[in-house]
């Protein structure tokens, strides 16, 4: 959709898979020995006094949250910087605004999650008092810093979602216009509904954006 043939960091992109295999695998792993009973939250006092793989399953979390972070660097450099000279901020299609947000969340908000679990692992490794009352610590300090993360959280998994869905309302709307007008348009395709342009388009209109005409001609 935004006519890049990659993103801005291929390597990158790798890295962030293998990231993501990485913390996936420890998770399992956690599972597998014994699982975890502090639920998702990983809320404190209980979190530092289980006898639970509550530090492998935390760190499984601190890789897929680096993984994240990659993720979203990616998206923000290639949305910036590859984009074809006709489309401008307001010219792009609702899925990339939407992916944008997504990635903006993600880097602004992982790193807090990610070093709130290390200092949860550094309590339990080592004894620092930092969420357990018992050592000194404040627990309502976890919950301040996991909800930091968790509530944009809610806007990383739903805000795809608002972009596809306004893609496919918003591509139908545009060509009832156009017929309203009098303007041609290529017969419709399951692949143009979604905003994707095909390498079989055959037609092409005088008003059809730069973008478009030289992704079909690719």
């Amino acid at each position: 959709m935004l006519g890049a043939s990659d993103v801005a960091f291929p390597r990158l992109n790798l890295m962030s898979f293998w990231l993501w295999v990485a913390g996936a695998l420890f998770c399992i792993g956690a599972v597998v020995a014994g699982g975890v009973d502090t639920g998702w939250t990983f809320y404190t006092p209980y979190s530092t006094t289980t006898n639970t793989n509550v530090i492998a399953t935390t760190f499984g979390v601190f890789i897929l949250g680096f993984s994240s972070i990659f993720t979203g660097l990616n998206f923000i450099v290639t949305i910036h910087k590859l984009r074809p000279p006709g489309m401008t901020w307001f010219k792009m299609p609702l899925f990339l605004w939407s992916l944008y947000g997504t990635a903006l969340i993600q880097v602004l908000a992982t790193p807090v999650l990610a070093i709130t679990l290390l200092l949860l692992i550094a309590e339990r490794a080592l004894g620092v008092g930092i969420f357990d009352p018992a050592l000194g610590g404040d627990p309502v300090l976890f919950q301040h810093f996991f909800w930091f993360y968790s509530h944009p959280a809610v806007y990383i998994m739903i805000l795809p979602a608002m972009g596809i869905i306004s893609e496919v309302i918003s591509d139908p709307l545009a060509g009832s216009t156009s017929s309203a007008t009098g303007s041609s348009r290529c017969p419709r395709s399951p692949s143009r509904s979604f905003g994707f342009s095909s390498g079989a388009t055959t037609c092409s209109s005088p008003a059809s954006p730069a973008w478009r005409t030289r992704s079909s001609r690719r």
